[in-house]
């Protein structure tokens, strides 16, 4: 197996990020439509913190960037800190059968309007994200149109929200820690789930 490395560059702060047995495709100004806006609109109802309350709301926004595109199966890795994302999105899957191993590292936003989401699934099947550190976003990890995920063993410390789904069923989450965040899990149109310590 061969281990290919692709380079970004955030804050003047190098980051990295390792995809084993296949490339990953790193957009520096990717700019995509993530849902219908019908959609968006049934996700943010309900969201009343100070902070949200400053920012533009989500279904104003029909396009957004993206720092990481996972657009292939496979097994991705950090290999270090990404601080102080400028991109509304730290990482973007939106391929099914994806396991993303945060490996203790953080994927930190700016905490302002433009930190949309740490990781944003979109239409997508048997995702697990581990082992991360989210930091400072609109909302940590943001799951849209999926099932049979695993999200375990993550941080969330001082997001607006953890983790939001939107018709998200038969999935695991377990072992997350939620530090400081105005929400910490908020589901919607979300079945045969399991959440627990």
């Amino acid at each position: 197996i061969q281990s290919i490395i692709e380079k970004g560059n955030v804050k003047n702060k190098e980051c990295k990020i390792v995809k084993i047995q296949d490339t990953i495709q790193e957009k520096k100004k990717n700019t995509f439509s993530i849902i219908k806006s019908i959609l968006i609109k049934s996700q943010i109802n309900g969201f009343h913190s100070k902070r949200i309350r400053k920012r533009s709301p989500l279904y104003t926004l029909s396009q957004y960037t993206s720092f990481i595109v996972i657009d292939k199966p496979g097994y991705y890795e950090l290999t270090q800190d990404i601080i102080n994302c400028t991109y509304n999105i730290g990482i973007c899957i939106n391929t099914s059968n994806v396991i993303l191993d945060g490996k203790g590292h953080i994927l930190d936003g700016l905490n302002n309007t433009t930190s949309i989401c740490g990781i944003f699934v979109f239409n997508a099947t048997n995702i697990t994200i581990k082992n991360l550190i989210l930091h400072d976003w609109h909302v940590g990890i943001y799951i849209c149109i999926s099932g049979q995920n695993n999200i375990y063993n993550n941080i969330f410390q001082s997001n607006d929200k953890g983790i939001c789904v939107y018709m998200f069923n038969n999935s695991n989450m377990y072992n997350n820690t939620f530090q400081n965040n105005y929400k910490g899990i908020e589901l919607w149109n979300s079945f045969f789930n399991k959440i627990h310590d």
